[in-house]
């Protein structure tokens, strides 16, 4: 069993907020038991100074899981949107991790927001159920299409 230790994304400062803590965290604890996932969309709205896809590319060699998190900035914070329709490429990161057949998961927080500050907050009532049908069809059918490329 392994702990995944993620980089958080609410701005607040921490041990591992981007790629470039990670390296330094893993050789603090003991890496047979420590492990990162890494998450583009946090590193998004918790340290907007940063490429995140440059970021993601720093990560990768380190990473034992990716979160896949589409999110958008917009002039009062962050939404989360399906896969293909964030500000960052998660196309290209999805074919790297393909192509190193490195695990990864789509997370999909619809109903998640994270306000200028990058805090997050939740809608007060849940995404209707076919909405949610249809953003994670377009999100896997978009996967699908990079499959087909491989």
């Amino acid at each position: 069993m392994r702990i995944l230790l993620e980089n958080p994304g609410n701005s607040v400062p921490n041990v591992f907020d981007s790629a470039s803590d990670a390296q330094t965290l893993l050789k603090r604890l003991n890496e047979d038991v420590f492990g990162i996932n890494y998450d583009m969309g946090n590193l998004l709205s918790h340290a907007t100074h940063k490429n995140a896809l440059e970021d993601a590319w720093m990560a990768l060699p380190l990473a034992d899981h990716v979160h896949i998190k589409p999110c958008v900035r917009h002039r009062n914070g962050f939404d989360f949107v399906s896969f293909g329709d964030g500000d960052t490429n998660d196309r290209a990161l999805a074919l790297a991790l393909l192509d190193q057949g490195k695990p990864f998961s789509l997370e999909l927080p619809f109903r998640l927001h994270r306000d200028t500050s990058a805090q997050p907050w939740r809608d007060e009532q849940p995404v209707a159920l076919d909405r949610i049908e249809s953003l994670i069809l377009r999100s896997l059918k978009e996967l699908a299409l990079l499959n087909q490329d491989q």
